[in-house]
């Protein structure tokens, strides 16, 4: 009776040894974007709070600066040098080392689940090389099971941002309503089939819409609680940070974008990309006075119900399965009656107007 009773004892203890010997299988939650729909948000929360969050069951790898070179400070934050090497043309050594660098983190961590995030893996263009770079994580960390995260933002919004965005780095001195016409082609609005080519590769793509996961401005809590990670914050104390706003989302205001737009046209593109920083001090001082709040007040950056109307009408055919998969919030009638009437300028007599020419003219 002895004997058959430390006979079993003995099997069940080499069968636990061999189940704790296999790799236990973890989650690889792969977030591609797309532009303007809160990445950057997302990642300066995870680069800057990677080791707290790591030692609470989230790994975010970092790319070792001594491998990215002149990478901008943003490129470390995400994982956009695995997108640029898993291209084709770069060169093979380029794609393996810093893959390796991702990797050896990946086997180094115990954390039960990876997250890798970069906005530029949301195009037609870019899904073979995120198909290469998975498939390389598979193969070198142990048992991966990856899934694929995307928030998505409707058109007419991702317009208007990708204006903003457009004005305060000095690319464009049009208005909005000039502007969203030549952009109405962006390969990040073939939302279908961007969708169709992620599920031919990696058989489900998660769909999240950004207005929803922005609600309340808790884009970050929401967004590590579609993906399963809800507590992952909390449970690191770093629970605040769910509201978390990007640093440069002041400069999105709509007065700050028009006191842009203003200065790029008295000094030229060019002029203002090369005193940029010193236009931007300026605008930060202007925007905090008291007594230019009223005017300041009247300033926004608005499609017309036409051009929303239209927007919506040309990108239908791409955003309509979408939006009932992911309740993506589309301009319905109500919304376009009371959307924007146009793009309010900088009056040149005004306070603000005579204020900034007298203030540029320094700068020029």
């Amino acid at each position: 009776m002895m004997a058959s009773s430390n006979s079993r004892s003995s099997g069940e203890s080499t069968r636990a040894k061999a189940s704790t010997d296999q790799p236990v299988e973890r989650r690889l939650v792969v977030h591609v974007g797309m532009p303007r729909a809160g990445s950057s948000t997302l990642q300066e929360v995870l680069f800057h709070y990677r080791q707290k969050l790591e030692q609470h069951g989230l790994l975010y790898p970092a790319q070792s600066a001594a491998l990215a070179g002149p990478a901008t400070n943003s490129q470390l934050y995400n994982h956009k040098l695995l997108l640029k090497s898993a291209k084709a043309y770069w060169p093979p050594g380029r794609f393996a080392a810093l893959h390796q660098d991702i990797a050896g983190q990946m086997a180094a961590s115990a954390a039960p689940c990876i997250l890798l995030s970069c906005e530029g893996w949301w195009g037609p263009g870019s899904i073979r090389a995120l198909a290469r770079t998975v498939g390389y994580f598979e193969q070198q960390g142990g048992r991966l099971e990856p899934s694929i995260v995307a928030v998505v933002r409707e058109p007419a919004s991702f317009l208007t941002s990708l204006y903003k965005l457009d004005v305060l780095h000095g690319r464009v001195d049009a208005s909005l309503e000039d502007f969203w016409p030549t952009k109405i082609s962006d390969s990040c609005l073939r939302f279908g089939s961007i969708a169709r080519r992620l599920k031919d590769h990696f058989g489900s793509v998660t769909m999240l819409d950004f207005d929803t996961l922005s609600d309340g401005d808790r884009f970050v809590g929401s967004f590590l609680s579609a993906v399963g990670l809800g507590g992952v914050l909390s449970n690191a104390g770093l629970k605040a940070l769910e509201h978390h706003r990007s640093a440069g989302n002041a400069q999105f205001a709509d007065s700050r974008v028009s006191m842009v737009l203003f200065a790029v046209r008295q000094l030229g593109r060019r002029a203002f990309r090369s005193r940029r920083n010193a236009v931007l001090d300026l605008i930060s001082r202007l925007a905090a006075r008291a007594d230019l709040a009223e005017e300041l007040g009247k300033l926004s950056i608005q499609l017309a119900p036409g051009s929303v109307n239209a927007i919506v009408a040309a990108t239908r055919s791409e955003t309509e399965d979408l939006a009932n998969a992911t309740a993506l919030r589309l301009p319905d009638g109500r919304q376009t009656m009371i959307a924007g009437q146009g793009q309010t300028m900088i009056a040149g007599h005004s306070p603000l107007g005579l204020l900034m020419r007298d203030e540029l003219s320094r700068l020029a």
